[in-house]
């Protein structure tokens, strides 16, 4: 948290993400988007925009401008990943993503959140939850990645609720374990992310190996026969 800035001095907050500094001059010099995201686009059925709308209000013309010719320019089907990693995104941000795919019914296999400034991002309970394209559903969300942001301790055990009962409608169990990543946010660290993962949630188990090495648990594939 910042501290008060003396009468008269300007405080610029720096971006989380190195990367955003970049790309936000990039921004600068084209008057709209950067004219390439920040990584190199994967093969596969992408919405890829890391570095490039970098802010809420950006996501949001994005996806009213560009969204749905974005969305028939690839087809119908599901998509393999939406990456608005690196933008600066809150928990509005965030928002008007889930109201853009659910109002599409537009699926994706993969989300990435990670690098943004998401606190409670309620609006993935409903993606989450959803019988269409949520968890569970056929080529429904699989991976959700929320590393490097600022989510707190009291939405992830909501967000683990939700996964439970979700999994309960899937007559409690999924084909290939949700993958669920929440490393580097601070309110998660230590003694409470422990004791968040230890909880019960519905029932599901949870599983903190599958980033370990020689752990025999993989992003496709628990030993333990994990849920999440």
């Amino acid at each position: 948290r910042p501290r008060s800035p003396k009468a008269g001095v300007e405080v610029r907050l720096r971006p989380r993400s190195p990367k955003l500094l970049e790309a936000r001059r990039l921004a600068s010099e084209n008057e709209e988007y950067p004219l390439y995201p920040l990584t190199r686009q994967p093969p596969g059925r992408q919405m890829h925009l890391p570095g490039t709308v970098l802010s809420d209000d950006g996501l949001r013309r994005w996806l009213l401008e560009e969204g749905p010719r974005h969305l028939d320019r690839i087809g119908p089907g599901a998509l393999d990943c939406v990456d608005v990693s690196h933008n600066s995104l809150t928990d509005e941000g965030c928002e008007h993503l889930v109201d853009f795919l659910l109002g599409k019914r537009q699926s994706t296999k993969r989300l990435k959140l990670f690098h943004n400034r998401l606190r409670e991002p309620r609006a993935l309970c409903r993606l989450v939850a959803d019988p269409h394209i949520g968890v569970g559903a056929p080529d429904g969300l699989g991976e959700l990645h929320l590393s490097h942001n600022l989510v707190r301790s009291g939405f992830l055990a909501q967000l683990l609720e939700v996964l439970g009962r979700r999994i309960s409608d899937c007559r409690g169990s999924l084909r290939i374990p949700f993958w669920l990543r929440c490393e580097h946010n601070e309110d998660l660290s230590g003694e409470t992310g422990q004791g968040i993962a230890k909880a019960d949630y519905s029932g599901i188990k949870l599983c903190l190996e599958g980033a370990v090495p020689e752990s025999g648990c993989s992003i496709r594939r628990c030993r333990h026969g994990a849920d999440v």
